[in-house]
């Protein structure tokens, strides 16, 4: 057989059963033989499974095939962020932009002040409204 051919077998008759009721016949008697307001759970529990059978069958086969994942997945939650903040002898408004940082609502947020050669060190006046910050 040359590669990448599919041999399909010809098995009509043992994949095609043939018919032993009649097309339309129900192997359920109708609500209506039963009474409207009864039903018989004795017929439908051969057919159908409850939800926990089959809830109990996957997590079964998922142990069995190493799909089973005993820590959450890297990347569940907000990525981190790093707000890079780079001065040199701030002035006035220093303080109003690591206030605007410090109100944000972004769960995984990293504050790193950068000082370029300032007079004074800025670490006081950043831990003060900062105090998680690095500086460096």
């Amino acid at each position: 057989m040359p590669r990448g051919t599919i041999h399909v077998p010809r098995m009509k008759d043992e994949v095609i059963p043939p018919e032993t009721q009649e097309p339309n016949s129900d192997p359920l008697p109708a609500a209506e033989e039963l009474g409207a307001d009864t039903v018989d759970d004795s017929l439908l529990s051969d057919r159908v499974a409850p939800i926990e059978d089959y809830e109990s069958e996957d997590a079964d086969l998922d142990e069995k095939w190493g799909f089973v994942q005993p820590e959450p997945l890297v990347g569940v939650g907000a990525p981190p962020v790093v707000a890079v903040v780079i001065t040199s002898n701030p002035g006035d408004y220093f303080e109003d932009a690591l206030e605007s940082i410090a109100v944000q609502e972004y769960e995984n947020l990293s504050v790193l002040v950068i000082d370029n050669g300032s007079e004074q060190d800025p670490t006081p006046r950043v831990a003060e409204i900062l105090p998680t910050a690095f500086v460096k």
